[in-house]
């Protein structure tokens, strides 16, 4: 297969891999980083394409990149939507199509604005369980837009727009192994934490924090600007031992620096324990361009109860079905850019794919039209004769259609009646599984209740129904359960939130804490009478 160019976009640095796929794996041929230009681009969102492109385009030159013409672009976004969803037992011919139609009840936003896709497929049939369990993902076109813009700038053809979560599902997936795995990767700004078992994706979190916060404390003390992120990253990925040899930062330093992550990193391991798996991990590996940062590995290590915590590159070391080829250490800096190349989700918008289409249909008329040509030049009374030949059985066969869309007209009333019951059932079809939704507002209950609550936080119990959740709280001091109260009455996901009176009482050690009972109403949504039969009537149109 020819050589790609995958190309992630963060908010400090654009990284680039140059990738090559074979029946064996893919390999990492090479790599490189460097800064964003100050306001092309945030939050994955490329405001600046033409000065974007103008500043990448020298960089591909000057690292031999500059013939390869095709293009994987990996979207780090926090404004990229997805969400978990078990379908019923359906071809995966027609996935697309189903998660399309039912796009407005994933996402409670104008759909109109979104391109929807899937990703990270996977048949189910355990118990009485069967199905297809699948993520489905919403990108704002606006969004999209910016990366179009920035192939057409660059000269480059897109080969797939992909999600940088399942571009790390899709290396976790290609380690080849049977085992339950923990990959947390470690960027500049956000940690995405990936568990999964062979090809089966169990659990996935994305946190908004990264080891900028360490690199940050560590220029702050050495009075460095920005300029120098890069150098000091380097500086702060050495062994714990040399780092405190070095005296900069202090261990306690070092740990709030660390906080953050550590926190996002526990919370998920105590879900995953609780909720989702009834085996323990088997393998925690660590990458990412920050993975290296001197205390971190100890201090993930420390939360997760001493886990052995492995890099990439020692996990590799025996790991004789992987699908990963090249230099290890920089697959794990490099890790989103590079799991783009296996298996990238489809988030090309449809207007692009029409003008590929059209321009290479152009160029293969071009093509065809002069070998016509020579050919005629060799041939002429052949292809005369068979030119004429040609059009007498055209017109033949032409003749004979006509003939059977006059013999076919008395269909047409039997095709529209068909149509209106088509609608009429689908409409039904969809009332009912929307009937058959359970506990709908749960997911996105706690994934605000993990960003938005403090560390000292301490949820004693929970007990979750159809409607509500009703969790008992205990929390150090009055202030805290204020500002407690105060968060959940933020949630997006709660239309109701009951407080009980607060309790005060003692632990063993003589701290007094608060306790009180928190019971949160599920926010639903209203839905108008004759939506779902406007989205019957749109797939019954499709069909």
């Amino acid at each position: 297969m020819a050589k790609l160019l995958n190309i992630e976009v963060g908010d400090s640095f654009v990284k680039v891999a140059l990738t090559e796929k074979k029946k064996t794996g893919v390999t990492l041929k090479k790599a490189f980083m460097v800064e964003t230009p100050v306001g092309t681009a945030a939050d994955g969102v490329i405001a600046d394409p033409a000065a974007l492109g103008s500043a990448l385009t020298p960089k591909l030159h000057e690292h031999g990149m500059s013939g390869v013409k095709h293009v994987v672009f990996t979207l780090v976004s926090g404004k990229v939507a997805t969400r978990d969803v078990m379908l019923p037992p359906v071809k995966e011919s027609r996935v697309k199509s189903v998660v399309e139609a039912n796009a407005n009840e994933y996402f409670p936003v104008d759909i109109s604005r979104y391109l929807v896709s899937y990703g990270m497929l996977k048949t189910v049939n355990e118990g009485n369980v069967s199905g297809t369990h699948l993520t489905a993902i919403a990108a704002p076109l606006q969004l999209l837009d910016g990366y179009i813009r920035l192939a057409e700038k660059m000269n480059l053809e897109i080969q797939g727009i992909d999600y940088y979560g399942n571009s790390q599902f899709q290396v976790v997936k290609a380690l080849g192994s049977k085992k339950i795995i923990m990959n947390i990767m470690v960027s500049g700004n956000h940690t995405c934490i990936t568990i999964a078992k062979g090809d089966r994706l169990i659990l996935q979190r994305m946190l908004p924090w990264g080891g900028d916060d360490f690199v940050d404390a560590y220029m702050n003390v050495m009075g460095d600007d920005e300029s120098n992120y890069e150098l000091a990253l380097k500086r702060c990925s050495i062994s714990l031992k040399d780092f405190i040899a070095g005296n900069i930062l202090s261990q306690d330093e070092m740990h709030r620096a660390f906080n953050r992550i550590i926190g996002g990193i526990s919370r998920s391991m105590d879900f995953f324990n609780s909720s989702r798996w009834s085996a323990p991990l088997d393998e925690i590996i660590l990458t990412g361009n920050c993975a290296r940062l001197a205390g971190l590995r100890e201090n993930i290590s420390t939360a997760l109860g001493g886990a052995d915590v492995r890099l990439l590159e020692e996990y590799l070391s025996d790991a004789p079905n992987s699908a990963l080829h090249g230099d290890t250490t920089m697959i794990s800096a490099y890790l989103s850019a590079y799991g783009s190349a296996f298996a990238p989700v489809d988030l090309i918008p449809d207007k692009y794919k029409a003008t590929k289409d059209k321009k290479k249909s152009s160029e293969h008329g071009i093509i065809g039209a002069i070998i016509i040509f020579v050919t005629c030049l060799l041939a002429g009374g052949i292809m005369a004769l068979f030119a004429m030949y040609e059009n007498h059985m055209l017109t033949r066969e032409l003749n004979d259609i006509r003939q059977d869309i006059d013999n076919l007209r008395h269909v047409e009333a039997e095709h529209a009646r068909f149509i209106q019951y088509q609608a009429a059932a689908n409409t039904f079809n969809l009332l009912e599984e929307a009937n058959r939704t359970n506990n709908r507002g749960l997911v996105d209950f706690f994934t605000e209740l993990e960003e938005k609550m403090p560390s000292d936080m301490l949820l004693m119990s929970a007990v979750c129904t159809n409607e509500s959740v009703i969790m008992n709280i205990r929390v150090p001091s009055l202030e805290a359960a204020a500002m407690v109260i105060a968060q959940f009455r933020t949630f997006e996901s709660v239309g109701q939130v009951d407080i009980s009176a607060i309790s005060e009482g003692q632990d063993e050690a003589g701290f007094a804490f608060q306790t009180f009972t928190v019971t949160c109403v599920y926010y639903v949504p209203e839905i108008a009478e004759d939506e779902p039969a406007a989205h019957a009537v749109t797939e019954s149109e499709e069909d």
